[in-house]
């Protein structure tokens, strides 16, 4: 079946609060200890996640660094970014913790894949810093840089969770929870129409929700199919053709 995606705006900032954690709680719970800190063990400061895309690792990276004032990377060149982190933190002796949390480290380029190396090797010997690292595949399984197989063991060394995509019933669980906590109700019927026309990732289906919320509060409706139907051919009409995806 087709499914509609709209036009809705940015999503909301990545946090713990808004994470569906699903079959991820023991790495959401690790990684929250983390943030809290301080954590004494210096392997577990050192977090690894992998999964496949949709699995929610950029979310959980960003959220960490919201909780703990960490620095986020992306991309193949955050050589430079990672290096100045790791020389502020060596200059400054007080007690502030650090957290940098790097993504798609499989993707990054050899400098960046090196000076994380040397920035997990040096949060051994700081308590105050705490690395968390992405990637799209287990530790031993990642393909990275020539040469750089030195980093694939120190991944390994620390927390390593792989991380799981929604199911269908998760994401209908999930809809409902946050129907509920926004207070107006959400029968099966709309959640399952809302899984079956629109776009399955999450973040997006959270995203229609909200659009949702506020279209009804709007029109002093309650959210049914029928006025879904009625909102979506509206927002084609405002916003221009609607895309299909397969």
């Amino acid at each position: 079946m087709n499914q509609l995606l709209l036009d809705l705006g940015p999503p909301p900032a990545p946090t713990f609060d808004n994470v569906v954690a699903g079959r991820n709680v023991v790495a959401l719970a690790a990684l929250r200890r983390l943030c809290a800190g301080p954590v004494d063990d210096p392997s577990d400061r050192c977090l690894y996640l992998w999964g496949e895309p949709g699995s929610g690792r950029s979310h959980l990276l960003q959220a960490a660094c919201t909780a703990a004032g960490g620095t986020y990377l992306d991309g193949p060149r955050a050589s430079r970014a990672l290096r100045a982190i790791i020389d502020e933190a060596a200059a400054d002796p007080g007690p502030t913790r650090w957290l940098v949390a790097l993504d798609d480290v499989e993707a990054a380029d050899a400098d960046t894949q090196e000076t994380l190396f040397h920035a997990i090797n040096a949060m051994r010997q700081d308590p105050r810093a705490a690395i968390v690292v992405a990637g799209n595949a287990a530790p031993k399984d990642l393909v990275l840089a020539p040469g750089r197989d030195d980093l694939r063991s120190r991944l390994g060394w620390g927390l390593a969770f792989e991380l799981h995509r929604l199911d269908d019933a998760e994401k209908d669980a999930a809809l409902a929870r946050r129907a509920d906590a926004m207070g107006f109700p959400l029968s099966p019927d709309v959640r399952r129409y809302l899984l079956t026309h629109f776009s399955r990732d999450l973040g997006s289906l959270m995203q229609t929700l909200d659009a949702l919320d506020r279209h009804a509060r709007e029109q002093r409706r309650i959210v049914t199919v029928p006025m879904i139907r009625t909102w979506s051919q509206r927002d084609a009409v405002e916003s221009g053709p609607l895309d299909h995806a397969a």
